[in-house]
């Protein structure tokens, strides 16, 4: 099976202290009775499934969880946004929502993760289909209030319900391909909310990252408040500040927006001053995703390319940077770019996602830690791999 998405999470051990560490891995793939998908409307000729594996013990998989359609993304909850809608407690960063390529979402918490059986989806909550193609992106809020995207050109935002999905509140057609024709659609590859919870972002395959205020009507593609056309190709992440900043755990960085395209550029964007982005660095590779891996560093996935890892000072111009080309280190901005280590190279594999095991290391701030793992997922080849990085 392809992986496709991969997060990390530290459980609780049923109703102890203890915690374990374990990788949730979403895959999808084309079932093996279908012939290529010619229809880019319909997704449902993918399958796949949640793959629950222990990173600490030679990485077994302990539970597969099948699904009626494939897995393009996974999305950590705030623990604020699930917990009202829960019957059961919930552990901070242990739920998760999955865009699923028949067009729906689906719920997992840890509950899901322990006692449902291997192939069984009976319990799991799923949205209504709310798209005829595939969902691709999700983002939520911190009220509870989720905003996705599918290859159609569409957003949706819809809320949790009790133990589930309302239906949607709104949708509309976000993007449209700049070259018209019979279908006029263009994937919105990504979304994200902004700082104030009122506006939101999209990015497509247009190249186009635009801003949203969801308290205005919002009839179409050219009814965006905001516009930005500094991406040379599809816009294929998106991250607002807040989260950012909440990752790092610090008030700073207001009003900025990350973002990452098939351009290989990896973007920061203050939304007071939209029309050119505040900083930028060319990767090796489309930036498919970004998460914290340490107080000082952004872990990066680049398709075509491996992992990067950036220093948060992204947020000030990129003052100072690290990112792996395989396990690469780049050191640049303002003077030249200059290559400090290589490693190796799982880009041809197609790497959607990687993430880091564990506690957030603390790389050579206070001599404590300086080193991680990683663990990256590459599509072509279905391989999980965990790598040791050290930096200093």
């Amino acid at each position: 099976m392809k992986a496709a998405s991969v997060l990390s999470f530290c459980l609780r051990q049923n109703s102890k202290r203890e915690q374990k560490q374990r990788l949730i891995i979403g895959t999808y793939e084309l079932a093996a009775d279908e012939a290529p998908i010619g229809d880019k409307k319909n997704g449902s000729g993918r399958c796949g499934g949640i793959c629950i594996v222990d990173p600490t013990n030679l990485l077994p998989i302990e539970r597969y969880i099948r699904l009626p359609s494939g897995v393009f993304r996974l999305v950590k909850v705030p623990t604020n946004a699930i917990t009202p809608f829960l019957t059961s407690e919930v552990n901070d960063n242990s739920a998760a929502v999955a865009t699923l390529t028949d067009g729906r979402l689906a719920l997992f918490t840890t509950d899901h993760f322990d006692s449902i059986a291997d192939d069984s989806t009976t319990f799991l909550p799923f949205s209504t289909t709310l798209s005829n193609g595939m969902m691709l992106d999700c983002a939520v809020n911190s009220d509870g209030r989720l905003l996705c995207s599918d290859n159609l050109g569409n957003l949706f935002v819809l809320r949790f319900a009790l133990d589930g999905f309302h239906l949607p509140d709104f949708q509309w057609r976000a993007h449209s391909s700049q070259f018209g024709g019979i279908t006029d659609i263009s994937e919105v590859w990504s979304c994200c909310w902004t700082d104030n919870g009122q506006c939101c972002a999209s990015g497509g395959e247009d190249a186009l990252l635009k801003i949203w205020d969801i308290r205005c009507p919002t009839n179409g593609p050219n009814s965006a408040q905001l516009k930005n056309r500094s991406h040379s190709a599809g816009v294929i992440f998106l991250a607002s500040s807040d989260s950012i900043r909440k990752s790092f755990d610090e008030p700073s960085a207001p009003n900025l927006l990350l973002s990452g395209s098939y351009d290989d550029h990896l973007r920061a964007f203050d939304l007071r001053q939209f029309n050119h982005p505040l900083s930028e660095i060319k990767l090796n590779g489309g930036v498919w995703s970004v998460e914290r891996l340490s107080d000082d560093l952004l872990l990066v996935a680049c398709m075509l390319s491996p992992f990067g890892c950036l220093d948060k000072a992204i947020f000030s111009h990129f003052s100072s940077q690290h990112f792996f080309f395989g396990w690469s280190v780049v050191r640049g901005f303002p003077s030249s770019f200059e290559l400090i280590h290589s490693h190796s190279v799982h880009g041809p594999n197609l790497l959607y996602a990687a993430t880091s095991v564990g506690p957030p290391a603390d790389f050579c701030g206070d001599g404590s830690a300086n080193s991680t793992t990683i663990a990256s997922c590459t599509f072509n080849d279905a391989m999980l791999r965990l790598e040791d990085i050290s930096i200093c």
